[in-house]
């Protein structure tokens, strides 16, 4: 998606249109499509937190109508995941693994039949269910995003501030998680402190060399 709104973005300005193109990345929403969705899984699906309104997603569409930008990032965790990628993706992949696919599962086992076959939006328009902005997601739902706001901005030391806000966040909630959870290995949460130290620092010295 991202090589095509480059191109296109470019192919525009060559031919000098007055049409601005972002790519909005959302994170998790609490839309209804894990409802439609086909589902292959034993449980019902749903999304994985931190959860977003569908709210921040319109606000972060309407400002780069007004204000063009390249891309946004709707939502802190998103933001997280990203980083994350770039700077330890051998980690990311072991948090997503150790996670995020029981995230993803609903406590209930998933529906069986030809009712439920004809509920998924895959082949054909979902057959039930009347149209809606919000979904079915059980926990906390933010209604808003102060890392989006704060990018939205567009300042230098305002990004890197609200970039080093993203990652802490989900270094914290990663160390809460295996805390709570009773599951915290002494050896992988030291290799999970060194990495979001080196995150944190490799962050730091990019901010430096931009001021």
């Amino acid at each position: 998606m991202k090589g095509f709104t480059d191109a296109l973005r470019m192919e525009l300005e060559e031919e000098g249109a007055p049409v601005s193109v972002t790519l909005v990345k959302p994170g998790a929403i609490d839309t209804p499509y894990p409802e439609h969705a086909k589902n292959y899984m034993d449980q019902e699906a749903t999304v994985p937190a931190p959860v977003y309104a569908p709210e921040t997603v319109a606000r972060a569409i309407l400002h780069a109508a007004e204000k063009p930008q390249r891309e946004v990032t709707v939502g802190g965790g998103g933001k997280a995941l990203t980083v994350a990628s770039q700077y330890a993706p051998r980690l990311l992949d072991r948090v997503m693994e150790a996670m995020f696919i029981e995230q993803q599962q609903r406590d209930q086992p998933a529906s069986e039949g030809t009712e439920a076959e004809s509920d998924s939006g895959l082949e054909e328009p979902s057959a039930g269910g009347e149209l809606a902005e919000r979904g079915e997601y059980e926990g906390h739902v933010a209604e808003t995003s102060l890392y989006t706001r704060l990018t939205q901005r567009r300042s230098v030391p305002t990004s890197a501030l609200a970039g080093l806000g993203a990652v802490a966040g989900y270094a914290i909630y990663r160390v809460l998680r295996g805390v709570t959870s009773g599951e915290t290995n002494p050896e992988s949460a030291g290799e999970v402190a060194e990495a979001d130290d080196g995150i944190t620092s490799r962050l730091r010295s990019r901010t430096r060399v931009r001021e």
